[in-house]
C-alpha cells in the first residue's frame, strides 16, 4: 500500500514538474503564460485591404492559409519569423513586419517587404 502511493505521488510530481517553469525573480510582476507569436491567428482570419480591394485570408492548421478575393480562392503557407510575418503562395513569397499580437477588430496598417502598402484587421 505504502509503496503504491509513493509511486503515485512521485508520478504526480513529475508530471507537474513538466509542466512548470523556473523564472528568476526580476523587478516587477512575475510575467504571465508565454504566447506563442501568431497564436491569435490560428483558425481565425483577417481583412486584407490594399489599391481598394478587399480580400479575406483565413489561417489554418498546419501552416496553411486561404486567401479569397474576387471570388477565387487561393491557398498558400505561412509562418511567423523574428518580427515578421511570411506567406508563399506557389513560388511567391512575401513578408510584413509582425512585431507582436493583432488585435481582434483593430486595424494595423503595414508595407511588406516588396513595398505593398496594406491594412490589415484581425476578424
Amino acid at each position: 500500500m505504502k509503496k503504491g502511493f509513493l509511486a503515485s505521488a512521485l508520478a504526480g510530481f513529475t508530471l507537474l514538474g513538466a509542466c512548470s517553469s523556473v523564472v528568476p525573480p526580476g523587478p516587477g510582476p512575475a510575467p504571465g503564460p508565454a504566447v506563442v507569436a501568431g497564436s491569435e491567428l490560428y483558425g481565425r482570419s483577417i481583412r486584407v485591404e490594399s489599391g481598394g480591394r478587399t480580400s479575406i485570408m483565413t489561417f489554418r492548421p498546419g501552416g496553411k492559409v486561404d486567401a479569397n478575393f474576387n471570388g477565387r480562392t487561393l491557398t498558400g503557407d505561412w509562418a511567423v519569423e523574428p518580427g515578421r510575418i511570411c506567406f508563399t503562395w506557389g513560388g511567391f513569397r512575401d513578408c510584413w513586419p509582425y512585431q507582436g499580437l493583432w488585435r481582434r477588430n483593430t486595424p494595423v496598417n503595414l508595407t511588406s517587404e516588396r513595398g505593398t502598402a496594406v491594412r490589415l484587421t484581425l476578424l
